[in-house]
Parts: C-alpha cells; structure tokens; sequence
C-alpha cells in the first residue's frame, strides 16, 4: 500500500477486532493501554504535519469545530474539578481525555484522505467490510469454544454466560458494531446475493448477543432507514417478525440471556440516579471529565475494587456522563456536536448516529474507544459537504 495513513487507518480499523484482549502488560491500573491506542497516537502526528489543512476543516466544518470546542471544554472542566484530586488521579483522567482527543482524530483524518478520492473511500468500506465477517467468526468461535466469561469476572469482567461476545468481551458493545456492520452493507453493499448471507447472519450473530440495548438501535435505525427511502410498512413488518422472533433464541443457564430480566434495569436505574445526583450537585461544570472513578470516594457509591473495576469509572449512559463530568454547559455542547453531525451526514451516517444515540441510553457507547473506531470512521467516510443536500 502507497499510501502510508491509508496503511495507519486499516491498522486501527483491524486492531478494533482484538478489543481489550489486546491490552498491553504494562501494569498501569487503573490505566489501560491498548494495541490500537499505539496506532491511534499517530494520527495527531499526522493532522499536525497537514494543520493548514487541519486549520481549515475546523474553521468551515461545523461538526468538526464543535467538537474540538467540546474537547476544549473537556479539559477545563478537568481542570477546574471541585474534587480534591492528586496530581496522579488528575493525570489520569487527563490521560483519558487525550485518548478520546486522539481517536475523535480519526474523523478529521479520514476525511482529509476521502475527500473527492473515491477509491480511498471504497478501501476503508472494504476494511470495514472485511472487518465485520471476522468480528462474526471470532463471535461464534468465543460463543462454542469459551461461551463463559465469569472465570474473568475477579478482574472486573461482567459474568457473561452463554453470549456472543468475541474478543470486545462484551456483548452490548458488540451488539452495536454489528448494528454498524449490518447498516453498512445493507445500506452500501453492492452484491445483494452476498450481502442477504452476510445480512442473515450479522443479524443471527446480533440476536446470540441478547444484548436488548443493540436490538432498540438497530430496530429505531432501521426506522429511519425505512422512512427516508419511503418503504416504512415493509421495514415495519420486517422488524416487527424479527422482534416476535427472539422469543426462539436459546436459553441455555443465566439471568444474562433472559430478555425478560430486570436485575440489570434496576441497576442502571440506580447508576442514573448516581449521575443525575452528581450533576444536582455540580450543574455548570461538572466534576471534570472522567474523574468519576475517584469521585465515587466523595460520594461512596464505588464497589470494594474500584480501582480495577469496567463499570467504576462510568455512567451506564453516555448523555449522563456528560452531564455529570462536564456539566449541563459540556452536555449542550455535546449535543449541538451530534445535531451538527447529524445534519451534515448522509443517509448511513445519519442512520449511525441514531443508533449510537438509542444505545447509548443504555452504555456509554460514545466513549467506548473500539466503537470510536467504527463510528468516526464511517461518518467521515459518509460525510456530505453540501449540508443543506444531506438534510
């Protein structure tokens, strides 16, 4: 391959299969170093190399100028944190921030070597494409060779039992990538008679994550999908036999593949309530971007092993987690970002991002770095510069 970013990006796109079992043995808790991080670090390197070009895509591009405003107003209120916070607590968080300042790079970047090259485009489609039968195949691998993951629950893993999970080792996040796989080839797909195989099975494969979450976002995209091309009553009566459907999925053992369960719904009740207080309490600016891990001691709602713990340093709800770490300012901010993207978007982008939002009332699906990835690679590559067209 010529083009040596174009390399950089299938890289980043591929390293997104591995997830957290790509983790590297540094032994940093509570910081966690990725194989994609180390690839995504370059790219700054490239947009500071091309910053006149960079310059000008965040002075005309709105969605793009909003988002280093959010980012800006990320790190201020990182700074400005009511939290009494040692210089190691507050590097840590800062070093968050970066990282979700380095793969948000991936939009501009993307764009930068799509913009009026239509063959770079159709290649990152083709690594994305490629990308989705293997996240499938790892995911049936996982679900017939290690269907249970409590034996990794001491190191802050859900119990996760008899899911499709793969190496993201989380079936709600897997849930939504392959809501992205599946709008992506059934939006731009090209062979239709592959495509129905590819299509049948991402959505047998979503259907095994009993991920109830991904189901809504896939369900609401679809929606939209279907009364953009004016097909609303078939996509309608599709859905609606695919949904009356999941009452015939398997339920081998486990509250975890009970579509009917409530144990989670009372927790992430609970976890909203947390959030919701915290933002009471700090309205304007929150208590700083990711500092929720060591607010949890201020407000004694962190497990015994809150320095290890997945769910310790979050909000099950990316719009909360805004609110309580960056404060009402940073969630409008955040918002105005989404609407702005929204509208420059075309049909799969705009179909993208409703999915994220719908499965983000229920995770923190926007800053989860393996769905980065994914979302800000396919909204730059769908990207419309004629806004008023793509509306």
């Amino acid at each position: 391959m010529k083009n040596p970013i174009l390399l950089l990006l299938a890289i980043i796109i591929f390293s997104s299969l591995l997830g957290p079992l790509s983790k590297l043995p540094l032994n940093l808790d509570p910081v966690n170093v990725y194989l994609s991080d180390i690839f995504v670090a370059v790219l700054p390197v490239y947009l500071i190399l091309n910053w006149k070009k960079v310059s000008s895509l965040i002075i005309h591009d709105k969605p793009i100028k909003l988002l280093v405003i959010f980012i800006i107003f990320a790190f201020f209120t990182l700074f400005i944190s009511p939290i009494r916070l040692a210089w190691p607590e507050r590097f840590v968080s800062l070093l968050y921030l970066l990282r979700f300042t380095a793969y948000a790079g991936i939009y501009p970047a993307v764009i930068l070597e799509t913009y009026k090259n239509k063959k770079n485009k159709d290649k990152l489609m083709l690594y994305l494409n490629l990308s989705g039968i293997v996240l499938i195949a790892t995911g049936w691998l996982q679900y017939f060779l290690y269907p249970d993951l409590r034996n990794l629950y001491y190191l802050g893993w859900d119990p996760h039992f008899k899911r499709i999970f793969a190496l993201i080792l989380d079936p709600n996040y897997l849930g939504l990538l392959l809501v992205f796989y599946f709008l992506l080839i059934h939006i731009k797909g090209k062979n239709q008679n592959r495509n129905l195989i590819l299509k049948t099975l991402t959505l047998i494969t979503l259907a095994f994550t009993y991920s109830r979450g991904s189901f809504l976002a896939l369900l609401s995209s679809g929606i939209y999908y279907a009364y953009r091309i004016k097909k609303l009553f078939l996509y309608t009566g599709v859905g609606l036999i695919l949904l009356f459907s999941l009452v015939l999925l398997p339920r081998p053992g486990g509250v975890g593949v009970r579509l009917e369960r409530l144990f989670s719904v009372v927790e992430r009740v609970e976890n909203w309530q947390y959030a919701a207080g915290i933002t009471v309490k700090n309205p304007f600016f929150g208590i700083g971007f990711n500092t929720l891990r060591y607010a949890g001691k201020i407000y004694k709602n962190l497990p015994a092993d809150w320095l290890t713990s997945h769910s310790a340093a979050g909000i099950d709800n990316s719009f909360l987690f805004v609110a309580s770490t960056t404060g009402l300012i940073g969630l409008c901010l955040f918002l105005y970002f989404l609407v702005s993207l929204f509208s420059a978007s075309g049909i799969l982008g705009k179909s993208i991002i409703i999915a994220t939002v719908v499965h983000s009332l229920f995770i923190n699906s926007f800053f989860f770095i393996f769905v980065n990835i994914w979302f800000f690679t396919i909204l730059a590559i769908d990207r419309k510069f004629d806004v008023k067209q793509s509306s």
